[in-house]
């Protein structure tokens, strides 16, 4: 450690423990490669957060990055520091400062603390940030973190942060788990932001599923009072008639068997046939010939011009991945960041048509989830400046996205009934024929996972009738995040 408490006077030049400054070829010696300099941020970082209350751990972050106090710091970090500066690369600094942030981040979420997130995500508007400072190393890392906090690197930071609550803000806040997946599918992005993202993610949609299951079974009770139902949905009164159409459409075509027997039935095609059948596939059913067509014509254009020369090549695991991924940008937002002709066409009038394609695609390949949810918050990034009056078309499709995968693909099983005489009688496929939804209450419950056999077997494809019932799984590659263990590369 050293003594000085001079910030400027330390960035402008190194010193040795007892605090004389080093020679030419001590510096020369010392100075570390950017790479160790960065690992040395990295480990100190991580063994304060582990030793440290997170109050002490956040001063410690302050005092490397913010406040720049020597003595409170060892000084080979400090050193770290003043390389990585020296080297005058904005771009690694800023991917260093990231990796900072989240190391402590993900320490901090995995033993559920989150009110330190928030603090450190505060600290960015310590006034000495904007102080102007006498030697180059300090200027230089004083401009750097403006620049980082008038970036979008700051706003992901801040997503972050954000609390479940705070989706009355704005409205795009409600849609915080497809914003945090613009991170964890950007490689770009240091580990532990895309761990951090995933695992936010992942509680947010929990969240969600579990308040949407509570505002389902409280509001079919006579003895809850309509005040005190907490709706997680933006769409007031019509969330409960939008959840039966929802049950309805699952009761007439069950999509999991029906993805099941539609892979069981293409896995030996040549990459040519599949397209075709995968058209055909995601139009069936679709009683709107008008729209129907318009379907089949857009995504038969899009997959005839798709790898041309694999077209008499057996099917593998990368080529569904790939065509899954093109037809969700085909139905969400094209590679140029607009939103394409078919979601444009369909969002306005037919959501749930739209979202029900979009869910048959993840049926068919639960790898291209976090594809599709990228592109969900593209289309949200794109209209986040507008006012939810002006844009509530969008509101409407991503509630109608968001209940949807939260019924089909999640792991809470939920079952339309139709009350007769107090009594309850399990849904047929004449379910849909009955005009008045007051004699139809919905029902959810926790589903049974069993052993890795048994749901091999419950998941494994068989024949495909409109009244089978089958379980879906809920995977969806949102597995659990595992604990973040950082270790110095090579």
């Amino acid at each position: 450690m050293i003594a000085s408490t001079d910030s400027d006077r330390f960035l402008s030049a190194e010193s040795t423990p007892n605090g004389h400054p080093l020679d030419e070829g001590d510096q020369l010696f010392a100075a570390p490669s950017l790479g160790h300099a960065q690992r040395t941020l990295y480990s100190y970082l991580l063994t304060v957060v582990k030793q440290l209350p997170p109050d002490d751990a956040i001063q410690q972050f302050c005092c490397m990055f913010i406040w720049i106090r020597p003595g409170s710091v060892p000084q080979h970090v400090l050193a770290s520091l003043k390389q990585i500066l020296a080297g005058n690369s904005e771009q690694q600094f800023c991917y260093t400062l990231k990796r900072c942030c989240y190391i402590l981040i993900n320490n901090w979420r995995l033993s559920a603390q989150q009110e330190p997130i928030r603090a450190l995500v505060r600290m960015f508007e310590d006034p000495s940030i904007q102080q102007q400072a006498i030697s180059g190393s300090l200027r230089r890392l004083r401009e750097w973190l403006r620049n980082f906090i008038a970036g979008p690197d700051y706003e992901h930071l801040k997503l972050t942060a954000q609390r479940y609550e705070d989706a009355r803000l704005h409205w795009s806040y409600r849609y915080t788990p497809y914003l945090l997946m613009l991170q964890e599918t950007d490689r770009a992005t240091p580990i532990e932001q895309r761990q951090a993202a995933r695992g936010l993610a992942k509680r947010w949609k929990d969240r969600f599923r579990r308040d949407l299951a509570i505002f389902t079974a409280r509001s079919e009770s006579s003895v809850v009072k309509r005040e005190d139902l907490q709706n997680p949905t933006a769409l007031g009164s019509s969330a409960l008639t939008l959840i039966k159409s929802i049950l309805a459409r699952r009761n007439r075509y069950d999509y999991q068997n029906l993805a099941n027997l539609f892979l069981a039935q293409t896995g030996n095609l040549c990459f040519g046939d599949f397209k075709q059948s995968l058209c055909e596939y995601l139009v069936f059913a679709i009683r709107n010939d008008l729209i129907a067509q318009m379907l089949r014509n857009e995504l038969q254009s899009r997959l005839e011009h798709l790898y041309p020369e694999r077209n008499q090549k057996p099917l593998n695991r990368a080529l569904l991945i790939r065509t899954c991924n093109q037809l969700i940008d085909c139905l969400t937002l094209e590679r140029n960041g607009r939103p394409s002709y078919l979601f444009n066409s369909l969002v306005g009038s037919y959501p749930l048509t739209l979202v029900i394609l979009l869910l048959k695609l993840i049926l068919v390949c639960r790898n291209s989830r976090a594809h599709l949810e990228a592109r969900i918050a593209g289309i949200i990034h794109v209209h986040r400046d507008q006012r939810e009056d002006e844009c509530h078309w969008l509101v409407s499709f991503l509630e109608t996205f968001q209940i949807t995968f939260a019924i089909y693909a999640e792991n809470i099983q939920y079952n339309l009934l139709k009350m007769e005489d107090g009594s309850a009688t399990a849904p047929t496929p004449e379910l849909s024929r009955f005009s008045s939804q007051a004699m139809q209450r919905i029902f959810s419950q926790t589903r049974w996972e069993g052993t890795e056999e048994e749901i091999r077997k419950l998941t494994a494809p068989r024949p495909w009738t409109p009244n089978s019932s089958g379980l879906l799984t809920s995977d969806f590659d949102d597995a659990l995040v595992d604990e973040l263990a950082w270790e110095p590369e090579g």
